[in-house]
């Protein structure tokens, strides 16, 4: 108990997987209580055909995230505290979408088979409906996950573990639109929010900023007081205007 103690004392900042509990909430009631204003749907979506052995990745999915979020907790401080705020907040963003911008899309077979994989299938399709579709989260939460993983000096720099986690992110965005949960537009937007997340978490360097902005406040304090140089050599202190 002392153990476990001392390390939730050493790794306070792991307090920030709270996040899961609003966004879960959020994610429920704007899924099942906000009514879609769109259907998104594009022609290439009709040229993909569906293909029940893509829920492999799609399920799997849910590891990845939950993998790269346990090593980067207990291994590197850094990169996941990096890692929360690029993933929280790119969902964070796609929550508030979902809540102006409702969507849905209206292509989802109807699933027949019973092999093992459709069942599995009809079951994700009972648990998700098929809203807040627009930006894709798989597509966004297994792109921000790779880039992580690659990023982490504490994964071995090899071309088969970056390689590996590469293909598997890219195979989750294809499941998205070959079982049918998402439009190929879906997987674009989330490609972009992506792309302007990376820089505002990696490329941004906020601790700059917030020095600069320290450093401004105090500025006037310090021209507050100024010395003076009297004949005699003598040195005191003389308040000025603020400017």
């Amino acid at each position: 108990m002392k153990t476990i103690k001392s390390w939730f004392l050493s790794h306070k900042y792991c307090l920030v997987l709270l996040y899961f509990i609003p966004y879960s909430l959020s994610y429920f009631l704007l899924g099942n209580y906000r009514t879609p204003v769109a259907d998104i749907h594009c022609t290439l979506d009709d040229m993909i055909p569906f293909n029940e052995y893509f829920v492999i990745p799609y399920v799997l999915w849910y590891l990845y995230v939950a993998f790269a979020i346990v090593f980067l907790l207990f291994k590197d401080k850094k990169e996941f505290l990096q890692y929360c705020a690029f993933l929280f907040g790119g969902t964070t963003v796609c929550l508030i979408i979902f809540l102006i911008f409702p969507t849905s899309v209206a292509f989802r077979p109807e699933v027949t088979g019973t092999n093992f994989f459709t069942k599995v299938i009809a079951f994700l399709f009972t648990m998700d409906n098929p809203t807040n579709v627009c930006p894709s989260i798989h597509v966004y939460a297994a792109l921000v996950t790779h880039i992580a993983i690659v990023r982490s000096a504490f994964i071995k720099k090899s071309p088969w573990i970056h390689g590996s986690s590469l293909l598997f992110a890219f195979s989750v965005c294809l499941a998205t639109v070959f079982l049918k949960q998402h439009s190929v537009i879906d997987g674009f937007a989330a490609a972009i929010l992506c792309f302007v997340m990376y820089i505002v978490v990696y490329r941004i360097d906020w601790q700059a900023i917030f020095k600069n902005k320290e450093a401004a406040k105090a500025l006037p304090t310090k021209l507050k007081q100024t010395p003076v140089i009297h004949a005699k050599g003598a040195s005191k202190l003389r308040k000025t205007p603020e400017i």
